[in-house]
């Protein structure tokens, strides 16, 4: 496999080599053969580009986020290789724990109208590639998207009297 990290993050942050970070996660997630694939190639693609997040007992460099990406890059021969990294605090490794349950939580679902709208403007084939959103990739993503992108800042006003074409018959979405 090979990589590339992202220089900035290396000039900026401070490093660890994946031998010196411990799992704090443990079991927690399970990274399936086909999510570990998608994994590799948008590393392979787009490089390492988002630190690891470690909390520092004193003793031990635990893993807050990143844990499927530290499974992969050693696997792939990595684990001597120095990667960037930002210190979270906690006080204790209870409270470490939880800060793992906030980052793995979900607390939105996407949709697939929004997850059409956010795509506006990106590259398909990364799109097909980097995402793991369940249900969502079902959608008909054209290779070349032609669509023009909005500013998430503007708000739109809908007129209540649009005549639409269709409707659902469970929900009364009209579309």
């Amino acid at each position: 496999m090979e990589l590339t990290i992202d220089q900035k993050l290396l000039d900026s942050l401070p490093t660890l080599r994946l031998s010196e970070m411990e799992w704090l996660q443990g079991k927690l997630k399970e990274l399936l053969p086909n999510e570990r694939q998608k994994l590799k190639e948008s590393l392979e693609k787009r490089g390492f580009k988002v630190p690891f997040f470690i909390w520092q007992d004193g003793q031990y460099n635990w893993i807050v986020d990143g844990h499927q990406r530290h499974l992969l890059l050693s696997e792939e021969g990595f684990a001597e290789t120095a990667f960037p990294v930002v210190f979270v605090q906690a006080a204790t490794l209870k409270e470490a724990k939880e800060l793992v349950l906030l980052i793995s939580s979900r607390y939105g679902t996407e949709s697939k109208d929004g997850f059409a709208e956010f795509m506006a403007g990106l590259d398909a084939e990364f799109i097909k590639l980097a995402t793991t959103f369940d249900g969502l990739l079902d959608l008909d993503i054209p290779d070349d998207l032609d669509i023009i992108e909005e500013d998430p800042k503007e708000t739109k006003e809908l007129d209540d009297d649009i005549e639409t074409k269709h409707r659902c018959p469970e929900c009364g979405y009209e579309w």
